[in-house]
């Protein structure tokens, strides 16, 4: 896979936020543009690092997992890495919108990527995962339908679907979109 990445300098560190519905395939893409990636690099899974007992997503929840992306970003950025692919289930505007701001104060410039898949797709791969918790009811299916309509209408993010493709390939396409020059001013 030969991507032409633009190099930052070392102080800098490019934040690529992939986010979606479970099952898009945020982590499987950011893991494939890790890889891909020829200079130093980290991948941070946003629900990894909240995994809290008892879960569910509230404010507190999504401010403790916002500080942990935050915190570890700016650790990873001391340490020399020039790019954090980072995957988590966000869709809101504030919230990205905030988390963009934190980062900028540390010197991280985020670019914001949409995975997405029509539900029934989501909820196939969802049923596939071992073991799967998930158990397409009314209320998961709304919950999954709302979710992928918000995170389609927020500002500053490209969408890219997910559907039939190879992870490999999405992660040529987000490669394609961050290599523009809007992302390194």
């Amino acid at each position: 896979m030969d991507v032409p990445w633009l190099k930052a300098p070392k102080a800098t560190l490019r934040m690529v936020l992939l986010i979606g519905p479970p099952g898009a395939g945020k982590s499987t893409v950011a893991s494939a543009l890790a890889r891909q990636c020829p200079y130093q690099n980290v991948t941070l899974d946003g629900d990894d690092l909240a995994r809290t007992f008892p879960g569910g997503v509230n404010r507190k929840r999504l401010d403790l997992i916002e500080r942990n992306i935050v915190h570890c970003a700016e650790g990873y950025r001391q340490w020399g890495a020039q790019y954090c692919f980072c995957s988590w289930i966000v869709a809101h505007q504030h919230r990205l919108d905030l988390l963009e701001k934190r980062l900028r104060t540390g010197n991280i410039h985020l670019r914001v990527i949409a995975l997405d898949a029509p539900l029934s797709v989501l909820v196939e791969r969802m049923m596939k995962r071992t073991p799967s918790r998930f158990a397409p009811t009314e209320e998961n299916l709304d919950y999954l339908s709302g979710l992928r309509n918000r995170i389609r209408n927020l500002a500053h993010c490209e969408v890219l679907d997910t559907t039939g493709r190879h992870f490999v390939d999405v992660a040529n396409e987000a490669a394609g979109l961050i290599k523009e020059p809007d992302f390194w001013e």
